[in-house]
């Protein structure tokens, strides 16, 4: 038998405000008490929030993008030809250890382009007070593949030829971060690494 729809009400659970958002939205931020919910099959359970400090100037707003601490094996990997750059050491930096993805709809070239700038030039987080932040649509499980395809895609783009590839990614702890953008010719930038967001 089928429940049929149920209406979740967009109130703050820690102090009963009205949530902004869209009808596809899944996170949502307010800004009273400042505190972060997403949705979780018919309810709504907190998330952590914070903002990535950038102290040169007033951003437009923030995106939210998932925060993925993340431990990534590689298993096998056998390629020839060129001089092999793992995407894990980022070209001789330590190893990645958490993935920063949009929690927005995003062309595919440019969530992987951003996902990647932003997870190796992990920006300082601090708490800002009562900072605006957009919802967001993209569940987490769908940010979890976004995450192991980024894997696979800067693996990829090595100057090598890949000829087979076998990894393993385990995910952590799960926050929200807002990313600051600015608009820049048309299109929506992030302050940190100017890459389309």
């Amino acid at each position: 038998m089928s429940r049929g729809f149920e209406l979740l009400p967009l109130e703050c659970p820690s102090c009963g405000e009205t949530l902004g958002g869209d009808a596809v939205d899944v996170v949502f931020y307010c800004v009273a008490c400042r505190s972060g919910h997403r949705v979780v099959e018919d309810r709504l359970e907190p998330v952590e929030v914070s903002f990535a400090s950038w102290p040169q100037g007033a951003a437009e707003g923030y995106l939210p993008f998932w925060s993925l601490d993340a431990k990534v094996e590689i298993r096998q990997r056998k390629a020839s030809g060129g001089h092999i750059r793992r995407f894990l050491s980022g070209g001789g930096e330590a190893p990645l250890e958490r993935f920063l993805v949009p929690a927005y709809p995003l062309a595919l070239a440019e969530a992987v382009n951003a996902t990647l700038a932003l997870s190796r030039h992990l920006p300082p987080a601090a708490e800002r007070l009562g900072e605006g932040l957009t919802g967001g649509s993209v569940e987490v499980v769908d940010a979890q593949k976004m995450a192991r395809y980024c894997v696979i895609a800067a693996e990829a783009r090595q100057p090598d030829t890949l000829r087979e590839f076998d990894f393993h990614v385990e995910f952590g702890k799960v926050r929200l971060l807002g990313i600051p953008y600015q608009t820049k010719d048309g299109r929506r930038v992030d302050v940190l690494t100017r890459h389309a967001i």
